[in-house]
């Protein structure tokens, strides 16, 4: 158990910040690290006050991310950045002498927090996962804490955007249709493949993004959004199916159960709401148990009709092209994207994202 001065110590160091928001989103993508950490090895996860203007986040005795009052410093490796988040990156130091697996320092202001913090958080999960199976032991006198969600107990309701995101089932519809893209929310414009130069490829990708969603921590896939948050509705989507609600939830419904099976499929909530005069499609789909593989359709595009295939469509969505049949896929969430993986980085994600059904 913490003491009085530890807890308020550690806030402190919080409400020195002059911008509150700014303050808020650190401490959120702070947790949402060291929640990860805590799942993958919680004896070697810590935060760490070194003084009363820094803080940091230890894994297996490495000071994998500082923060001070004005900008912080993050250990990565370049192969696990956002590209476009590596432009908003300084090289920096670090205080630690080796860091295995090609990891390097960057730092970078709290203005890029907003934008790129998925992308941040992401990226030091990664830098946990590549030392999982190291150990940096040291004698340093340290403040430790394993709990930081006292942090939130007197957070003002209008800047919870981002703590509501870690409490699926508290997310009302007003909150969903303002935030951005994220972890547990994704955007599509429509059911329909936009394209004339494609049948059906909508299929494959509502498949992906709920396997995405069960094999990471839930989340909301809503249609009748653009990615830039614009309001568009899915009138297209409602035409196709005689403006009927239980036509197009059948047929949502069809496609999962043949991509994730009758049983599972229950488990997704589909509901539909009107907005300012426009009708959106919305999939509330839990995190699971245990992973998740999905059957995947071999979609045959008009161009691979044409030339005899594969088009560049059927290779992005990773789907085998070679005959006309379905093959499986295994989706993570990253940040506001659907990665599919390969098999040695699915192995490693379920070793680690569920232990316990690794250990049965």
């Amino acid at each position: 158990m913490r003491s009085t001065n530890e807890i308020k110590s550690l806030k402190d160091f919080f409400v020195g910040f002059e911008d509150e928001k700014k303050s808020y989103n650190l401490k959120l993508l702070i947790n949402l690290v060291y929640e990860y950490c805590i799942e993958i090895n919680p004896n070697g996860s810590s935060i760490i006050l070194k003084d009363k203007n820094s803080i940091s986040l230890d894994f297996n005795g490495f000071s994998i991310a500082t923060f001070s009052r004005h900008n912080a410093e993050i250990v990565v490796s370049k192969r696990d950045l956002n590209p476009i988040l590596m432009k908003e990156l300084t090289p920096g130091k670090h205080e630690n002498s080796f860091y295995p697996n090609t990891l390097s320092a960057y730092s970078f202001d709290y203005e890029i927090v907003k934008e790129y913090g998925n992308d941040i958080v992401s990226s030091l999960k990664a830098t946990a996962l590549n030392l999982i199976d190291y150990r940096n032991d040291n004698d340093e006198i340290k403040s430790v804490f394993q709990n930081i969600n006292y942090l939130f107990e007197q957070e003002p309701s209008t800047n919870s955007q981002v703590r509501e995101n870690l409490e699926l089932e508290e997310i009302g519809l007003e909150q969903l249709i303002s935030s951005e893209e994220s972890e547990i929310i994704e955007f599509k414009q429509s059911l329909s493949w936009e394209s004339d130069k494609a049948d059906n490829v909508s299929f494959n990708i509502l498949c992906k993004e709920v396997i995405a969603f069960l094999n990471s921590y839930g989340g909301y896939l809503i249609y009748g959004i653009k990615d830039s948050g614009e309001l568009v509705g899915i009138q297209k989507d409602m035409n196709n199916h005689g403006n009927s609600y239980d036509k197009l939830e059948l047929s949502v419904r069809d496609i999962l159960e043949y991509s994730i099976g009758k049983v599972l499929s229950t488990r997704i909530r589909i509901y539909f709401e009107k907005v300012d005069n426009k009708i959106i499609l919305i999939l509330k789909v839990p995190p699971s148990s245990k992973p998740v593989y999905g059957n995947l359709k071999f979609e045959i595009c008009k161009k691979h009709k044409h030339t005899g295939g594969p088009c560049s469509n059927c290779v992005q969505q990773r789907v085998v092209v070679a005959d006309h049949t379905s093959t499986q896929g295994f989706f993570v969430r990253n940040g506001n994207r659907a990665n599919q993986l390969n098999i040695e980085e699915m192995l490693t994600y379920i070793k680690t994202h569920w232990p316990e059904f690794v250990s049965n």
